[in-house]
């Protein structure tokens, strides 16, 4: 599914996205720097929108809070349930409040940016204020899109934190990935994909920065991803840039240290929203085993890719 993902028969070829959990198209490099210059309106509306899903919620109004989403849009909530279209969003919106009827909510956006004229990232924090979930903070991240000189929402990803837990500094498990830093390799019938993970320099270990390329003789197709541990949500985050000028984001989960699975959501170059599950399985520090799950493009349901080994460079010989 990657920067690949119209080569759904070529397991390695998505790899080049993403040998490890997701490069669910994303911008390159360059371009993740590059904040596009917004018309003049474009944050206030969206602040406008961030209100009016708070009158929506409180009213316990589903329609209206389903219809701020793009028809093939993505939510994602605390416990990791996803609902994939409008239609389906509504329907969870409908059964959560015939359980908890109607409901104040308080929404705080942290954070509005523009990686594309038509593409803003927003994040902020969300707490139900009265009734019988009273207390629970919740952080989001959205994805809007720009169509016909509207603003929806294409992607949404929430977590939860009791409010009695949000001052405290929950442990980095970001070294517990220590593990992946170095080179590795994984061959196909097709191409041979490398990996590159290190720590991000000056950045006193909290940030993992991995690259893939593919020996190929196609165009370049270099990938980048960051890995870096969220204290808000207490998990990993993960954003993905691809070449082709996609982009990426992720939650990134462990429950054992060895197996983790990134449930990531994306947007190609021409504003098609996909989704995916990646699942990283260490076999031990010189081998891990990836592959891609859940996948969706838009309204189509892909298949899963088949499990890949990668070798640490070198590991053979030892």
């Amino acid at each position: 599914m990657a920067a690949r993902i119209k080569n759904t028969n070529q397991s390695l070829i998505g790899l080049v996205a993403l040998i490890l959990y997701a490069i669910p198209i994303c911008p390159s490099p360059v371009q993740a720097k590059t904040e596009h210059t917004k018309s003049s309106g474009d944050e206030q509306a969206l602040r406008d929108q961030a209100a009016e899903y708070a009158r929506a919620f409180s009213a316990a109004d589903a329609s209206t809070l389903a219809n701020m989403w793009t028809t093939d849009g993505t939510f994602v909530d605390a416990s990791g349930q996803e609902f994939q279209g409008r239609a389906a969003i509504e329907a969870m919106f409908v059964k959560l409040f015939k359980q908890i009827g109607k409901q104040p909510l308080s929404i705080s956006v942290e954070s509005i940016r523009f990686p594309a004229s038509t593409v803003a990232i927003e994040e902020g924090t969300s707490q139900i204020v009265k009734g019988a979930p009273m207390g629970n903070v919740g952080h989001y991240t959205v994805t809007h899109v720009k169509r016909k000189g509207l603003w929806q929402m294409a992607a949404v990803a929430e977590t939860n934190r009791r409010g009695a837990d949000a001052d405290a500094a929950p442990e980095n498990k970001l070294p517990e990935m220590s593990w992946l830093i170095g080179n590795w390799t994984a061959t196909g019938k097709a191409e041979t994909i490398h990996l590159h993970a290190d720590w991000l320099p000056n950045h006193n270990q909290n940030f993992i920065k991995c690259t893939y390329s593919a020996d190929t003789q196609s165009s370049p197709n270099d990938e980048l991803q960051i890995i870096g541990w969220n204290p808000r949500t207490s998990q990993l985050n993960t954003w993905h840039y691809a070449a082709d000028g996609g982009f990426g984001y992720g939650r990134l989960v462990t429950t054992d240290g060895q197996t983790w699975t990134e449930k990531a959501s994306s947007m190609q170059t021409d504003g098609t929203i996909c989704s995916a599950n990646y699942t990283l399985k260490k076999l031990n520090n010189d081998s891990f085993t990836w592959q891609s799950t859940h996948r969706n493009r838009g309204r189509t349901s892909l298949p899963d890719t088949p499990i890949v080994t990668v070798q640490r460079d070198g590991s053979a010989a030892k």
